[in-house]
């Protein structure tokens, strides 16, 4: 009878490489798949935010009072407008909601902005970027937009996981809402601060993502707003970042 032979020690040696290269093959595979995947889903989750931001801010503006019945004002007061010059608020511009002294971001410094502080009048607010007043079926309201990022141990994202750490560190920050109803007590057509009440007080409109809000009062018209949304988005590599940008023009109604 004859002995049937079995495999030799080369051959499994080479049975089990193979193996392993059609695993390794699989699970690499299957890991950019899934990191193709969660940066598609971060980018959808990215552009929803920022849709939701400048749908919202369509949406306000539109309403936007121009006058009250005691005086007449233009409905945006943050920027303030300039025929001379364009008004831009925001992380850059001819006004910077960051502090006087902000942090120059340094190669994988990862440095926090610091912010500035609001206050109630347009000449001394240096927090807000963007601020008007709109119509409500009981009086008028206060609306203001800015940036913010979460206190640390509140969700605020950690250093290591900025979208960007090379050449510059970006923080990325959440867009801010403010509503206020003022009541006009002395019918002067001033805002004063004993005349608003908060409603909605800094509450975040997207995830912390933003990497840049500027508004901009161009000076060739009044009644044009014009909104630049910017964030970064994680390549599904891991390495780098890619930036979105969303630009949005408005004009206000007379």
């Amino acid at each position: 009878m004859e002995q049937r032979k079995g495999f030799t020690l080369i051959e499994l040696m080479v049975a089990l490489a193979v193996l392993s290269i059609l695993i390794y093959m699989a699970f690499a595979s299957f890991s950019i798949v899934s990191a193709v995947s969660a940066s598609n889903q971060n980018r959808e989750a990215v552009l929803e935010d920022m849709s939701t931001v400048l749908d919202q801010l369509t949406k306000e503006l539109r309403q936007t009072v121009t006058s009250t019945a005691s005086t007449s004002f233009m409905g945006v007061d943050l920027p303030v407008y300039s025929s001379s010059v364009n008004a831009v608020r925001g992380l850059t511009g001819s006004t910077t909601i960051l502090s006087t002294s902000p942090p120059s971001p340094q190669p994988g410094a990862g440095q926090p902005y610091v912010f500035g502080v609001a206050s109630d009048t347009a000449a001394n607010d240096t927090r807000t970027i963007l601020r008007f007043y709109t119509q409500g079926g009981d009086g008028v309201y206060r609306i203001s937009y800015t940036l913010g990022v979460p206190a640390a141990g509140a969700g605020a994202i950690s250093q290591a996981y900025w979208p960007k750490q090379s050449n510059q560190s970006y923080q990325p920050c959440q867009v801010w809402y403010t509503r206020e109803k003022w009541n006009d007590t002395d019918a002067d057509g001033v805002v004063d601060s004993g005349e608003l009440t908060a409603v909605v007080s800094n509450q975040p409109v997207t995830g912390q993502v933003i990497t840049n809000f500027t508004v901009i009062r161009p000076a060739w018209s009044d009644n044009v707003i014009q909104i630049v949304l910017q964030a970064m988005v994680r390549n599904g590599s891991g390495g780098g970042s890619t930036t979105i940008t969303r630009i949005a023009q408005i004009s206000l109604r007379q």
